[in-house]
């Protein structure tokens, strides 16, 4: 078997009388990026939910650091479960990246929903260690930037 494969499924959203084709590259078993073609739902007014967010290339080197920040802050604080989630991005980022992704990298919408909540989480404990600490002006900074790289996904995930 080839380290990447293209798998072909079939997607049906809640609330969606149709059923529509995606392509979706697997890479060492992770599902990456695959164009998705949008469909509405049967009443023609909503369209249906894409399972996939367009991350800019501007924001996937940053995002890949903000994901270790993150996981690292997870786990300093025993939160060894969060911090194991906070890869699934950086993997799939990563991979995409190795396979020679130069620009926007397509990933399941629900990693991405599931990062965000994560570093906001993580961004909270950096403020509460900057506040206990006597104003650690660089836990601090770090929680600023683990915001602006929160506002980039929910960009992401807002304009898909």
């Amino acid at each position: 078997m080839s380290a990447s494969t293209q798998l072909s499924l079939a997607a049906h959203s809640p609330g969606d009388t149709t059923t529509r084709a995606i392509g979706i590259w697997v890479i060492a078993g992770r599902p990456l990026c695959a164009p998705v073609r949008r469909t509405l739902r049967e009443d023609g007014r909503v369209p249906a939910h894409d399972p996939w967010v367009t991350l800019p290339g501007r924001v996937v080197g940053a995002s890949l650091t903000a994901a270790g920040l993150a996981g690292w802050v997870l786990a300093k604080n025993h939160r060894g479960q969060e911090s194991a989630e906070t890869r699934e991005l950086q993997d799939a980022l990563d991979a995409a990246l190795r396979a020679g992704s130069a620009g926007e990298v397509r990933v399941p919408r629900v990693t991405v929903e599931r990062a965000s909540w994560l570093w906001e989480s993580a961004a909270t404990l950096l403020d509460s260690w900057a506040e206990s600490a006597g104003g650690d002006d660089e836990a601090g900074r770090q929680a600023a930037r683990l915001r602006a790289r929160v506002r980039s996904l929910r960009a992401a995930l807002e304009a898909d």
